[in-house]
């Protein structure tokens, strides 16, 4: 699942509508603005309903391209995560997915789980998430109508790595299949 920047299909709606945050007297983070970049899955066909969220701030240094934390967010029930993955999720899996969650293959900066909290105070708010509901469904019809992106950020569960975990269940599969059934339950 290839994710890019809603900003560059929708730059007017992106820089009204998006979310920042603020924080003071913290001891686990800068004093700092931090903004939310939204980012979305431009394959097309894909229906993963997730946002990955690249935290940055313009007062705090990190390395080129690196965003603070990146942060997926899912917001349907576990039930169709489990039904959309073309595998056997396990509980990492399923976390990362539906979110809110640091994603275990991308940069992440020290203050990510501090960051990742505040995140997940945010998506407390009803309005913000029905707004990345409508960014998602803004950001796949452009997908789907061929309006998409030429330039893909990879971002977590690449083909590769969805492949070698698809590969690896089917090899536990066919062992436990191989194995002799026990009798008397």
């Amino acid at each position: 699942m290839p994710f890019a920047p809603f900003h560059e299909l929708f730059p007017d709606i992106a820089r009204r509508e998006t979310r920042s945050i603020t924080t003071i007297n913290s001891d686990d983070v800068p004093e700092a603005m931090y903004g939310l970049f939204e980012l979305y899955c431009n394959e097309r066909g894909c229906d993963c309903r997730r946002v990955v969220f690249h935290v940055n701030s313009p007062t705090i240094e990190t390395k080129p391209g690196s965003p603070l934390a990146t942060i997926s967010f899912g917001w349907e029930p576990e039930s169709f995560y489990r039904q959309w993955a073309s595998f056997e999720l396990d509980g990492d899996d399923l976390e990362e997915l539906r979110g809110p969650a640091l994603m275990r293959l991308a940069p992440q900066s020290r203050y990510a789980p501090a960051l990742l909290d505040r995140i997940r105070s945010v998506l407390k708010d009803p309005a913000y998430v029905d707004r990345i509901v409508r960014h998602y469904q803004m950001y796949r019809d452009a997908i789907e109508s061929g309006a998409g992106l030429k330039r893909k950020i990879s971002m977590g569960w690449s083909d590769e790595k969805r492949k070698q975990r698809r590969r690896q269940r089917k090899r536990a599969r066919r062992k436990r299949r191989s194995e002799p059934k026990r009798q008397g339950r």
